[in-house]
């Protein structure tokens, strides 16, 4: 086990956007503005190439570019986790071996997707990884897109690999997230991901959280986690009702399996003066109907300075 993340992973995570010009290229430019507002919001870790970031969009090429720009951009002042996921073992250690070789501290991973496989044949896959890196890994549990709910004895089991170091748990259900920390939590990070619980988790005890909100308003998850351990629960309530009155807008079709999270935070992020630019086909942007009901939560409910 690698324990080199126990004391980088805290407070606000954010699994950052990918900006793009109109013609859906890479808009590598604005990386550097996007890190300084996520820092100057209390951001203490990025992922580049999540979801959020759109990984499955983007080619080999473009996550190396990516992740390097984003590391070149934070330039150690907080940690940075590459999102490598993919259905290939081979593009996750070659995605894996470049983000140490660019100076991330970490890679994400989840379990391979599209196939449905078993426990043993996903840990032999992570086995394969750990024997071909050399970086900390963190274990992303994300049982809508890997069709694993992973059983606390793969998690147990993955521990064991000399690189693993974290564990991103995004589950609906609180009680999962709460028993996960009871079991793990003395060894390792369990970082809670996922918008909807997130005042249990974080009352959970939980170390940091991980938030797609966070791209547009690190402010309010920074200060919900800051109320949360100040024990002023009623504050920390008062913002997840605010990160709730957001999700609102798109809850519903995001249970149905739509990413919308990662629609409304491009969108969000445009309508606050980041040019971050639409997210490539087959997801589209908002309705123009939608987008009037966003502007109006970013504004009268969020109390950001929207663009005209």
């Amino acid at each position: 086990m690698r324990p080199e993340l126990k004391d980088k992973l805290s407070g606000t995570l954010v699994p950052i956007v990918t900006p793009m010009h109109d013609d859906f290229s890479l808009k590598l430019e604005l990386i550097p503005d996007l890190v300084d507002y996520l820092i100057e919001g209390g951001v203490r870790v990025v992922i580049p190439c999540g979801s959020t970031g759109e990984f499955s969009s983007l080619t080999d090429d473009e996550r190396k570019r990516v992740i390097e720009h984003t590391v070149q951009a934070v330039n150690g002042r907080i940690a940075v986790i590459a999102g490598v996921s993919d259905t290939k073992l081979t593009t996750v250690i070659e995605l894996s071996n470049y983000a140490e070789k660019v100076g991330a501290d970490g890679v994400m991973i989840t379990a391979p997707y599209y196939f449905l496989i078993t426990e043993d044949e996903i840990f032999k896959y992570f086995t394969a990884i750990d024997d071909a890196i050399n970086i900390p890994i963190m274990f992303y549990n994300n049982p809508a897109t890997t069709k694993l709910n992973a059983s606390y004895d793969l998690i147990q089991r993955l521990s064991g690999l000399k690189n693993f170091g974290a564990l991103k748990e995004n589950n609906s259900q609180p009680v999962r997230y709460y028993e996960e920390l009871d079991l793990f939590g003395d060894q390792f990070p369990v970082i809670p991901a996922g918008e909807p619980p997130a005042i249990f988790n974080i009352l959970s005890g939980a170390p940091g959280f991980m938030s797609v909100a966070a791209n547009f308003n690190p402010m309010l998850i920074t200060s919900m986690l800051e109320a949360a351990r100040e024990q002023r629960i009623q504050d920390a309530f008062e913002l997840f009702e605010i990160l709730r009155a957001y999700r609102a807008l798109f809850e519903a079709r995001n249970r149905q399996g739509y990413p919308m999270y990662v629609v409304y935070a491009k969108a969000s992020l445009n309508l606050i003066g980041f040019d971050v630019g639409r997210p490539r086909p087959p997801l589209q942007s908002p309705s123009p109907q939608e987008l009037t009901l966003l502007r109006g939560v970013l504004k009268d409910v969020m109390g950001l300075d929207v663009v005209s």
